[in-house]
């Protein structure tokens, strides 16, 4: 899958999550270059959520920034003709809104 068309199925499938749970995130970023883990170096991350700079002061709401990384996708869909890129976008997607709505509620499993 190209990034034009990977960017636009991020972007579909983002708005098929109800806003109510998409609420509190500013935006959804889709990334062109793949991001290894700094713990990890072998490992790709397919996504992050962090928070949102706005969020960096004293009784401001609860703001995430939800990131995806195309560069991640492409380098483990190419160790395997069977990836399903529209499935592992959606898991990736929900994943992380998970993130923002755990450490929305105060509460971080993840």
């Amino acid at each position: 899958m190209d990034f034009i068309t990977f960017d636009r199925a991020a972007l579909r499938l983002w708005t098929q999550i109800p806003e109510g749970f998409r609420q509190g995130v500013s935006a959804l970023c889709v990334e062109q270059q793949a991001k290894f883990d700094v713990e990890f170096p072998d490992v790709c991350l397919m996504g992050e959520c962090v928070s949102d700079p706005i969020t960096d002061f004293p009784g401001a709401p609860i703001r995430s920034l939800i990131y995806i990384y195309y560069g991640s996708f492409n380098h483990i869909a190419g160790a395997g003709a069977d990836f399903d890129w529209e499935a592992e976008l959606w898991e990736t997607l929900t994943h992380e809104l998970l993130h923002h709505l755990e450490w929305a509620a105060g509460y971080d499993a993840l």
